[in-house]
């Protein structure tokens, strides 16, 4: 069985005009997208599977449920990280309180939560199969996910990380599916990110050849580590020091240390719903980024 560990911030202070959706949103809003983010996650990898038998004694039906997708089964332990205050909207969750693990960080500022979550990973290294970050407002819906990634990994080797697109869906009537990562400039992102070694990577699978590029916007507010990753990740302290120095803290603990630690790649666009994860309920387009 895998093994997963999900480390996921959850702030709520209500500020109309923050950028992002923990100030902007409602409490109840807020509440919803969390709960919605781990509802998801756990019913799309770690619900039991059952299919359906039928069997006729004394010439009636008898219906059972027995095991199914056993070769997919999983084990995921979602941390949901909070400050050690009342600045969430935890008691507005619509999942069982036993679904998740509360841990409160303390913390001198309250925005470098996020690496209060990497800390929070990093005391649990060596025990899981996979190591992720994630916000509360993304949603995971490919079951195959993690299977994609350890396909990736076995063609490209520990040293490459593969990271989802993330998209937002439009408004109806002109409902559209919107990749909402901007593209930054060359000059600000090449401070971390070698666009000169192994620009693109290709291979095949299943008749198609797939093809993965180094993006110029490497954030998706996630990262999904296999242990070997991961222990390469905790071998540089630098990327479990808070910094704003990408973007902002949020971002940075997402994304900066990937960046320093890895070769950072992303599905060609042409392709880009091979490997995705939706931004729910967010602007579209833009959201949060300065180039400096």
């Amino acid at each position: 069985m895998l093994k997963i560990l999900v480390a996921m911030p959850h702030y709520y202070k209500s500020d109309p005009t923050s950028s992002h959706g923990y100030g902007r949103d409602t409490p109840k809003q807020r509440a919803a997208t969390a709960s919605l983010c781990i509802r998801t996650l756990l019913s799309t990898f770690s619900v039991p599977r059952k299919h359906v038998v039928v069997d006729v004694v004394d010439g009636k039906p008898i219906y059972r449920r027995v095991p199914a997708d056993g070769w997919n089964a999983i084990q995921m332990d979602i941390a949901l990280c909070t400050t050690e205050g009342d600045e969430n909207v935890i008691p507005l969750f619509k999942v069982p309180e036993n679904s998740y693990y509360r841990v409160k960080v303390r913390l001198d500022d309250p925005r470098n939560l996020e690496y209060g979550c990497l800390q929070y990973l990093r005391m649990h290294e060596g025990h899981y199969d996979y190591y992720c970050f994630i916000e509360d407002d993304c949603l995971i819906h490919d079951t195959g996910f993690f299977c994609k990634l350890a396909w990736f990994e076995s063609m490209f080797g520990p040293e490459a990380v593969l990271l989802p697109h993330r998209y937002s869906l439009s408004a109806p009537p002109d409902a559209q599916k919107i990749f909402s990562e901007p593209e930054l400039q060359e000059s600000y992102i090449g401070r971390w990110m070698n666009y000169q070694k192994n620009p693109r990577l290709s291979a095949p699978l299943g008749g198609t050849m797939l093809h993965f590029v180094k993006p110029h916007n490497p954030h998706c507010g996630a990262f999904f580590l296999s242990s070997a990753q991961f222990r390469r990740y905790c071998a540089r302290e630098e990327n479990f020091v808070p910094t704003s120095e990408f973007v902002s803290p949020l971002e940075s603990a997402a994304t900066l240390g990937l960046m320093k630690t890895f070769d950072v790649y992303k599905m060609d666009f042409s392709q880009a719903s091979f490997f995705e994860m939706e931004h729910y309920s967010t602007q579209a387009v833009g959201e949060g980024f300065v180039q400096n």
